[in-house]
């Protein structure tokens, strides 16, 4: 039924099949590459960038006020304490109850005992025993070290514990943490460098009750640029800094000298839209989105008059000026709601020119009279250069004549 010359083309097809088969492989994976290639600029696939940060044992500052009324723990073995007055406790070290960092308040002594290995015996910890300093309601401890044992990665930590015992005056009893340590590095995208610091509230997690800064290096410089503590952050889950938009994680590794932080990086572009800045003189705007305190946050570092930012909803503004040789740096808080749309325009009033104001008010026979410097927003700031000699002076008068003069004190 089929002719000599059907066969001869057959059996052409199948010598040159193997490399048409190839071929079109060759052809269709190409093809899904270069159909993946658009989807690349709209953050698919991520890109992540992960930066290891060593553990600090001194340099760093978070202040936690710790209620001690009714969580008295019960040890199954403690010193012989007599009847000295002691103070039992637990420090929330930990991701559970269970494995809080429980102690012993020796008032009389003025002694701090940590059940450093948590089985409840306060005498096999000798490295937890620790002197302290003070008088009889108020005592603080210096130097107390410790590790968690939450996780597969024991992190280390090292506080000052200082204790009040004011409840014949009605004041609750307490314990405030002053945390000193925590994990810092210098992180590098698209070709800048940062500093990045995390301080940890002793839980093990990273998150809205702890604090990160994030500050850039200028070029040349060995240090990275100084603001005043208020660029301290909650940690967001998100972030837009430099021109691009991460999602924020963190985890800890074993390192040398203790756990080391890992924090990733992860590129998510986001639709942008434009801030017109009215205003100038600007070294760092911060806006925060939403009101959960992990949300997500935009740095902005010396903005020019137009910027790309991300489409959304932001209602808390932190701005810090340059406040030249005098005052270094002025720094004010608004929570004016802005709403940055898509591919448009939005008009941002913030910073220099500033106005000098004064509020009076009565109070009985005296006149207050409250300074206020404002911004071209209507934003009130805060000097934290602090130079006294440069305070700023008023004069009253009745007609033309001078009748009162003086000078305001900071705060």
């Amino acid at each position: 039924m089929f002719s000599t010359k059907f066969y001869e083309k057959i059996k052409t097809v199948k010598k040159f099949l193997p490399l048409f088969c190839v071929f079109l492989t060759l052809l269709i994976f190409g093809s899904s590459l270069y159909a993946k290639a658009p989807r690349a600029s709209e953050g698919e696939p991520e890109s992540r960038h992960i930066f290891r940060l060593p553990y600090m044992e001194k340099g760093f500052y978070l202040r936690l006020s710790i209620p001690l009324e009714g969580s008295e723990v019960a040890f199954k073995k403690e010193p012989d304490f007599g009847d000295r007055k002691i103070i039992r406790g637990a420090l929330p070290a930990a991701r559970e109850e269970k494995e809080f960092l429980c102690f012993a308040w020796d008032v009389s002594e003025i002694k701090l005992y940590l059940d450093l290995n948590r089985n409840l015996d306060l005498t096999d910890d000798p490295s937890g025993v620790f002197q302290g300093q003070g008088k009889k309601y108020q005592q603080s401890f210096h130097n107390v070290r410790f590790k968690s044992i939450n996780s597969q990665v024991p992190l280390h930590y090292h506080v000052t514990m200082s204790f009040s015992d004011y409840r014949i005056y009605g004041i609750p009893l307490r314990c405030v943490v002053n945390v000193r340590s925590g994990w810092q590095g210098d992180i590098g995208l698209y070709g800048r460098k940062w500093q990045l610091r995390v301080v940890d509230n002793l839980d093990g997690i990273i998150g809205p009750d702890d604090i990160l800064t994030l500050r850039p290096y200028k070029e040349g410089h060995e240090e990275p640029v100084s603001f005043s503590s208020y660029d301290r952050l909650d940690p967001p889950k998100r972030i837009f800094f430099d021109g691009h938009d991460y999602d924020l994680g963190f985890g800890f590794e074993p390192g040398t000298g203790g756990s080391q932080l890992v924090a990733t990086f992860t590129e998510s572009p986001s639709p942008l839209g434009t801030l017109e800045m009215k205003g100038s003189h600007i070294r760092r705007l911060i806006l925060r989105e939403g009101k959960d305190r992990d949300s997500s946050l935009v740095l902005l570092d010396l903005p020019g008059n137009r910027v790309l930012v991300p489409a959304r909803v932001y209602n808390k503004q932190r701005i810090f000026l340059d406040g030249g040789e005098i005052f270094r740096v002025l720094f004010a808080s608004s929570r004016n709601e802005i709403s940055v749309i898509q591919d448009k325009v939005t008009l941002l009033k913030l910073g220099i020119p500033l106005t000098h104001t004064v509020e009076m008010s009565r109070h009985g026979t005296e006149l207050m009279l409250d300074y206020q410097l404002v911004g071209v927003g209507g934003e009130r700031y805060v000097n934290y250069g602090k130079d006294f000699r440069n305070r700023p002076t008023f004069a009253i008068y009745r007609g033309k004549d001078k009748i009162g003069s003086g000078s305001f004190e900071y705060g």
